[in-house]
């Protein structure tokens, strides 16, 4: 029904799809908040392009020096989803799935543009849906997975290591394990907040999921016994690597207090 209009997409230039897309979008939400299974895929298919359309756009607005104008638009289309699914008053299954969804596809978005102060405006309406019984529907474990993994990143952003440690261990242990790359990527970021709050990785785990060259043997040593020059050396061994997931100034700065702390109780 709707998705014939994405045949066009290889042919339109990105500011053009996406706002064909999202008249397509607008009209499948509407189809889909009424109980239409269908529906809801074409909302998920419709919120990918027009993200991916705005991206392009905005890039190549990036490239000729000019200000990018299509983000705005990405996070009011965005937000105008959520809003929609959030203020139905019916809990049905096919709304808590696209809810959810939109929610991740927000979070994802909001992780690449920076603007955190976004994150707040979800989570004051997502503290009135009824999220206790999520994991029940299965549908919704990949993207119960990823939404708390992003909480768990934003929470990390903000330095909130206790608030960001059980979204990252609730998504490592509930992510498939035929998603290694996944359950890595969760892993370093739940392994690094564990440290920030004093405790380091198991060695088994870390090896599993080939993360040694990270979380070295002296690295952890160092941490144990305080060496901060030492454990500083290690980080800096691979600081790209830390700085391109947004780690490398916690690592850097928020174990320093816990590394002085062990200082003072050896002496």
């Amino acid at each position: 029904m709707y998705l014939h209009h994405t045949l066009f997409t290889d042919i339109m230039e990105p500011q053009a799809i996406f706002e064909a897309v999202d008249i397509i979008r607008q009209e499948a939400l509407v189809v889909a908040l009424a109980g239409e299974e269908a529906a809801v895929n074409v909302v998920k298919s419709c919120l990918r392009l027009i993200i991916a359309a705005a991206n392009e756009a905005d890039s190549a607005l990036r490239q000729q020096a000019l200000k990018p104008r299509m983000i705005g638009k990405l996070d009011q289309a965005l937000r105008s989803t959520f809003d929609k699914v959030a203020d139905r008053e019916s809990s049905f299954s096919l709304k808590r799935r696209l809810l959810l969804w939109s929610t991740v596809m927000a979070f994802k978005q909001i992780s690449k543009t920076g603007s955190h102060s976004n994150y707040d405006y979800y989570f004051m309406k997502l503290n009135n849906q009824p999220w206790n019984d999520l994991s029940s529907v299965r549908p919704l474990k990949a993207d119960l997975v990823s939404y708390r993994f992003l909480v768990g990143v934003y929470r990390t952003m903000e330095h909130q290591f206790m608030a960001a440690e059980p979204n990252f261990a609730f998504a490592f242990s509930h992510c498939t394990h035929s998603n290694f790359s996944n359950k890595r990527r969760i892993l370093t970021y739940l392994s690094v907040v564990r440290l920030v709050l004093g405790r380091p990785p198991p060695r088994e785990l870390v090896q599993k999921y080939s993360l040694l060259d990270f979380f070295t043997e002296r690295l952890i040593d160092c941490w144990r016994v305080g060496d901060y020059s030492g454990f500083l050396e290690e980080v800096d061994q691979h600081k790209e690597w830390w700085r391109s997931r947004g780690l490398y100034t916690i690592m850097k700065e928020r174990t320093k207090l816990l590394m002085w702390r062990n200082v003072l109780r050896r002496t």
